[in-house]
């Protein structure tokens, strides 16, 4: 059996390569947990994505064998960050975290926009942060932890769209429309190293934000039924993620 578990630094392990080594509490309650036995491989990740490879050694004595250190994998020739109007529905935040963590996407950005408050407390970005890591534990992704960014303002968010505009494309979803081109196509024709989706809120953008959007991206139609929020955001990580990795691959 193989596990993958997250730790705040690999600095602990860094002196113990060929030998055995004891590991903190949090970390043998998430092996006991998840009943690892001896001889079963464990892979730890900090959040540069480098990883310490060990198995477990003696159960008794929460004792591990060190069989490797990798360094953080080499940058991505692509990015993702998806910036979303939450729903309202805590358990529907939460899906929308854990879907676009196991995608593969970078930043994750809520927007406040003008249908669109910010309920994000302090302790909600925490519980967001630790969802993100358990998404990247069990789905083993690999290098860094997706962040969950602090909520952003419209005005904020504009100004962030047009940094370095020039070394990415915003791609924004639009309510199903003929004129509306698919994801798909889109890609195809751009064939785009990092990219911004943006996804509306519950009540769809107003019409200055939609304007604003369409003078720095491109808006496209993820399918022909109107999509609740945290689908559509996660259907468009999962089509883009799929994509990049493809093009990145060949």
């Amino acid at each position: 059996m193989k596990a993958r578990i997250f730790v705040q630094s690999l600095l602990s392990f860094k002196g113990a390569p060929g030998g055995c080594f004891a590991v903190s509490s949090d970390c043998w309650s998430h092996i006991a947990a998840i009943r690892l036995r001896e001889r079963d491989v464990v892979t730890f990740f900090d959040d540069t994505g480098a990883e310490a490879i060990a198995q477990v050694a003696c159960v008794k004595t929460r004792s591990l064998e060190m069989i490797a250190m990798r360094p953080p994998p080499a940058s991505s020739s692509f990015s993702i960050a998806i910036a979303v109007g939450f729903p309202s529905i805590p358990s529907r935040g939460d899906f929308l975290v854990e879907k676009c963590a196991e995608m593969g996407v970078k930043t994750l950005v809520p927007l406040v926009t003008s249908r669109c408050e910010s309920n994000i407390s302090p302790s909600k970005l925490a519980r967001y942060r630790r969802l993100s890591i358990a998404a990247s534990e069990q789905s083993w992704r690999p290098g860094a932890v997706m962040e969950v960014q602090q909520p952003m303002r419209w005005t904020e968010f504009e100004r962030f769209l047009k940094h370095d505009a020039q070394d990415r494309i915003v791609l924004w979803g639009e309510m199903p429309e003929p004129s509306t081109p698919p994801l798909f196509e889109v890609l195809r024709s751009r064939n785009p190293g990092n990219v911004i989706c943006v996804v509306g809120p519950e009540g769809d953008f107003d019409n200055s934000e939609k304007l604003s959007l369409q003078s720095m991206g491109q808006g496209v139609s993820l399918s022909n039924n109107r999509l609740r929020t945290e689908t559509a955001a996660v259907l468009m990580s999962s089509v883009v993620s799929s994509w990049l990795h493809g093009s990145e691959a060949e």
